[in-house]
């Protein structure tokens, strides 16, 4: 990896976690459906990435936001179970051809489906394990699959809501 896409995923690491504790973190719709915008960050990362370095940036990331949020690694635990999957999943939306050498799985790259169909995939596993850590009772399991399953539609309408208004903006600047 060039010396310039990493300062660009490092400088796009910080702005994740800035977004997520400032702005996504007061946002709560009925108080059940929480969004998680962060977790795009593993979401886009080229498909190049190695599984341990990964790992690593998702134990990161998580570890990152549970400092915010007070929350003692559940983040730090979702991010990596993510970022353990992610290739398998990745290899359920591949395209026709595979990918170039380092493509970012995005909308440009998927097409809208099925990005759509990776990004819920990824969400949902994210929120589920988060959701029934943070829980750690079983006595709530209604509320809590209320709490995964309406904060994975959230997160998911944001992430594909940016993911298009930033395919907008690239097409106006042409």
């Amino acid at each position: 990896m060039q010396k310039k896409n990493i300062v660009h995923y490092i400088l796009t690491f910080f702005l994740y976690i800035l977004a997520q504790v400032v702005f996504f973190k007061n946002i709560a719709l009925f108080d059940v459906a929480f969004c998680y915008i962060y977790i795009s960050f593993i979401l886009l990362l080229p498909t190049s990435t190695t599984k341990i370095s990964m790992l690593l940036i998702g134990f990161v990331l998580g570890l990152s936001v549970d400092v915010f949020y007070d929350t003692l690694g559940i983040h730090a635990a979702a991010c990596v179970f993510v970022a353990f999957f992610r290739h398998s999943i990745i290899k359920l939306v591949e395209p026709t051809g595979g990918f170039d050498p380092g493509a970012r799985p995005d909308v440009k790259a998927l097409g809208f489906s099925k990005f759509f169909t990776y990004c819920l995939i990824m969400v949902l596993v994210h929120h589920f394990l988060m959701f029934f850590v943070s829980s750690s009772n079983l006595a709530y399991w209604n509320w809590t699959l209320l709490y995964i399953f309406s904060s994975t539609i959230c997160t998911t309408i944001f992430i594909v809501l940016i993911q298009q208004l930033k395919g907008i903006y690239y097409r106006s600047r042409r």
